[in-house]
């Protein structure tokens, strides 16, 4: 063999060995990365606990915070895990599809919005400005793409049922009147408002009765069904009517099609789809009426709820026509009160 010959095999090796060591240091540092991000997401979920009385808006303020710096830190692990390892690099499905779409949709309103400004950062009151959905989306794309079988998202599950859990009893306890438990006079608990309190528990109600189906083992029943009759309760006693009456629909439409899809008898499957078509006519009728002012359903709502609401569908209605396509911009609903808001409308209320 010549000595160039000999050369060139030497660096050859040499080149190989260089391959097999950087695949060897990545294949250490994947699982170590996958374990901070998914550590990462487990902390995420405990947002709704954070409130810090230091802020002017203690609720809503340190939670987004919280959870955008969280979400920061993930992203650009997930980031330096997607260079190295293709396997966790986004799938182009259709939740992606249209989850990407809906922010293009919202970014272009926010450029070409009344206030671009408000529309992207929001306020500390609210913080669901253009700056939150681009964090929202880079959760999905961490966890979307980290989180593969459905082991992973039970876990997942159960870490913000015990964490809703925890925001229940403490909401049940602050309806009972103790001290130590009440943050806000509107209610809410650590959300600080009612409203806010039911649309968390209502998701997480739902997921522990996903878990109930899932799981086999008779403790992890027992837990789901202790989640749901802890979630239940404290949305109907702290007043989320809203939320209540949600899950009691969500319930129906879950039986309904479970009989009109599962049974053996197609004689049941018959009954099961008359009801669920029957239902769904009645609820689109109901949608209907809700917007003729003096049906039984348009007064029945406003008793419930309040009058004041038909006034604020009054002007987004005008809001709407004047700006159909992509309308006044995220967060900019401010603007369009002033402009639309009559004194004179509050005599009817």
């Amino acid at each position: 063999m010549g000595k160039k010959s000999r050369l060139k095999k030497e660096r050859r090796e040499r080149e190989g060995q260089k391959k097999r060591k950087f695949s060897e240091e990545r294949n250490i540092f994947e699982p170590l990365l996958v374990k901070v991000i998914q550590f990462g997401v487990i902390l995420a979920l405990f947002t709704p606990l954070i409130l810090s009385s230091k802020f002017y808006f203690p609720f809503v303020g340190p939670k987004s915070l919280y959870f955008m710096g969280i979400v920061q830190i993930i992203f650009f692990i997930w980031l330096f895990l997607i260079l190295n390892h293709k396997e966790y690099r986004p799938k182009f499905n259709s939740i992606f599809l249209a989850l990407l779409l809906f922010l293009i949709v919202l970014v272009v309103s926010a450029i070409f919005g009344v206030d671009f400004s408000r529309s992207f950062w929001s306020k500390y009151e609210r913080m669901t400005g253009v700056l939150m959905w681009l964090h929202l989306f880079g959760f999905f794309l961490v966890i979307s793409s980290t989180f593969k079988r459905v082991s992973d998202w039970q876990k997942i599950f159960v870490v913000s049922i015990s964490v809703a859990m925890l925001v229940g009893v403490g909401a049940l306890f602050e309806k009972a009147g103790i001290k130590e438990f009440i943050f806000s006079d509107r209610g809410g608990f650590t959300l600080g408002n009612t409203s806010f309190l039911g649309t968390y528990l209502l998701f997480n109600a739902f997921l522990a009765l996903w878990l109930f189906f899932q799981k086999r083992d008779w403790r992890w029943r027992i837990y789901s069904l202790i989640a749901v009759t802890l979630m239940v309760p404290a949305m109907y006693l702290q007043g989320a009517r809203a939320a209540t009456g949600s899950f009691l629909g969500g319930l129906g439409l879950i039986f309904l099609l479970w009989l009109a899809f599962q049974p053996i008898s197609k004689k049941i499957k018959i009954v099961g789809k008359v009801l669920l078509i029957a239902s769904v006519i009645s609820v689109l009728t109901a949608i209907i009426l809700l917007f003729i002012p003096g049906s039984f359903v348009h007064q029945k709502f406003g008793e419930l709820a309040t009058q004041a609401r038909f006034k604020n569908w009054e002007m987004a209605k005008k809001a709407f026509l004047e700006r159909p396509i992509l309308g006044w911009g995220p967060e900019n609903y401010t603007i369009v009160f002033t402009k639309y808001f009559h004194p004179l409308s509050l005599i009817h209320i």
